[in-house]
């Protein structure tokens, strides 16, 4: 406690503080009767140090996580590293953030702090592509790494980096530029990646420094990786009930959703060894996805270079499939592959649109039984183009189409539309419904970003799990017939089919707040009339001064 008194936050604050949304917050009152109560009943304040000393139990779980936190992480320690980066006079004299690099700093802060070493002698984004190029290093060839470490003189450690870095180092700093920069850096890097266990640590800052300069690129950075809310959605959704022998990306980015696969399958599926494979799209995302995966600690085949549709690779199926390509690219159609039914069955869609492309390419790439999550435009789902209507048809009447979900919208940096997320099935599994979610109300704004939060992503994948074990599903989704999805000419948009839920409201906590803010209206209208009295006298001792 300071000379000033407690610390007191709002729940919305403390949402904000602990990276949660504010139905969070609700929750943790509710349901955690020892929840402290508020030191201002009247504002629905609460004292900082009480709230921290109940959340210093609550650790945060592995899929709620952020880059740079490591595994036991609790609330506290987030709702203090978040005061202490906004250099808040809030945060307690005595707390501490226990996860801290050695030299006392936050992963995000001990970053900048080695980017503020570099910077000057090349521009931003190529310090941040250096840095993802040294934290590679550092885990993927560690013995050499720490030889690297040893050396004695700036020019002999200069020389031995230089054959550590790619032959093609575009992008990448001169080693004999900053000759007393170098030393500091490496070591700044080691102390980083080695606080606590060094893969997760790598891995972790790996993840954010990948997502600062994706930041920095704008929109072909936005192009490298998908949102962390929609790949836990997917994965989740798939929800594979046998060990997959493959799974396949068939436009992987920097590989998220290989890593997160590769990551639920450890959790739930622990003797699951499936082979993991992707087609980047770009060399510069082949670079990125291959010093992603290094340092995940996750084996997979990429294929740069080879057809981004997957149309010429038939040699293998995949049991999973997870995608999101980019939405309305044209494509060129090959005339041996874009006419031949066994890799476009459904039908050939216009060469301005490729959304129809990537969706056929996924159903015919699965085995018997497999499943897909496509993430797609919405314009998928109600095009009324000839071509892409008469694709649709043939595949809903196929039973390939499984469930559509649609997402929030601005989940996308580059763009402000919504997405929706197709799941898909293999032909041999016929369906005579299909299972839409309408979950567009979602979504948590986290300074300019908005995500889906951990208790919303259970909210979506939830109810397709009901949907599929046949138990009743929450009020987002509803399994919609055949005859009713013709009646509506094939259109798949889910808002046509189920409102999206509107936003809970807890009564009794609503009727609490009322009855304060009355209690406290009451209080203010008593004092007026106090201070109406002195407000009068002031009025007339003016009058009777300015009187002619």
């Amino acid at each position: 406690m300071s000379k000033d008194g407690p610390a007191l936050v709002s729940r919305a604050q403390l949402a904000r503080y602990a990276g949660v949304s504010r139905a969070a917050v609700t929750n943790w009152r509710r349901r955690g009767p020892d929840f402290p109560e508020p030191a201002d009943a009247e504002k629905e304040l609460f004292d900082l140090e009480e709230v921290l000393s109940w959340l210093a139990k609550r650790t945060i779980p592995a899929d709620a996580r952020r880059p740079g936190e490591d595994a036991g992480t609790t609330y506290a320690e987030r709702v203090q590293a978040s005061l202490a980066a906004s250099g808040s006079s809030r945060v307690p004299a005595h707390a501490q953030v226990r996860r801290t690099t050695s030299r006392g700093q936050t992963p995000d802060r001990a970053v900048y702090g080695i980017l503020d070493h570099l910077r000057g002698h090349v521009p931003f984004d190529t310090n941040l592509k250096f840095l993802l190029h040294l934290i590679d290093i550092s885990v993927s060839r560690e013995q050499d790494w720490q030889e690297l470490l040893r050396q004695p003189t700036y020019f002999r450690m200069a020389a031995s980096l230089t054959s550590l870095l790619p032959s093609q180092r575009h992008g990448l700093p001169n080693l004999t530029d900053p000759p007393h920069i170098l030393p500091r850096v490496l070591r700044d890097v080691e102390e980083l990646v080695s606080d606590g266990d060094r893969r997760e640590r790598a891995a972790a800052v790996f993840d954010h420094v990948l997502a600062l300069l994706a930041d920095t690129e704008g929109k072909v950075g936005a192009m490298w990786q998908t949102p962390e809310s929609i790949v836990e959605t997917a994965v989740r959704m798939l929800d594979s009930r046998t060990p997959p022998r493959a799974v396949h990306d068939p436009y992987c980015r920097t590989g998220e959703f290989l890593i997160a696969m590769e990551r639920w399958l450890h959790v739930n599926q622990p003797a699951s060894r499936p082979l993991l494979s992707g087609i980047p799209g770009s060399d510069e995302l082949s670079d990125m996805a291959k010093m992603r995966l290094r340092v995940h600690g996750v084996e997979a085949e990429l294929m740069p270079g080879a057809d981004p549709f997957g149309l010429r690779h038939r040699g293998r199926r995949a049991d999973l499939i997870l995608a999101n390509p980019p939405f309305n690219m044209r494509w060129a159609a090959d005339e041996d592959s874009a006419d031949d039914p066994r890799h476009l069955p459904y039908g050939r869609p216009p060469l301005s649109n490729a959304n129809f492309v990537w969706l056929q390419s996924a159903v015919t790439a699965l085995r018997p039984g497999g499943r897909a999550a496509v993430v797609m435009s919405p314009s998928a789902t109600f095009s009324s183009h000839p071509g892409e209507q008469a694709i649709r048809t043939a595949m809903i009447e196929d039973g390939v189409v499984e469930a559509v979900v649609s997402l929030p919208d601005r989940l996308f940096q580059s763009t402000n539309i919504p997405a929706d997320i197709w799941l898909l099935r293999s032909p041999a599994d016929k369906a005579s419904e299909v299972l839409f979610v309408n979950a567009r109300r979602l979504g948590t704004v986290s300074h300019t970003k908005r995500g889906l939060a951990p208790e919303e992503i259970d909210d979506i994948v939830s109810t397709v799990l009901a949907w599929r074990e046949g138990a009743p599903v929450s009020d987002m989704g509803r399994a919609i017939g055949l005859d009713e999805i013709r009646a509506r000419d094939h259109s798949l948009l889910p808002a046509s089919y189920v409102s999206p839920p509107l936003p809970t409201v807890d009564v009794d906590e609503e009727r609490e707040r009322f009855e304060s803010l009355t209690r406290r209206l009451h209080r203010l209208e008593g004092q007026l009339a106090a201070t109406d009295i002195p407000v009068h006298h002031l009025i007339e001792e003016t009058r009777r001064w300015t009187r002619p």
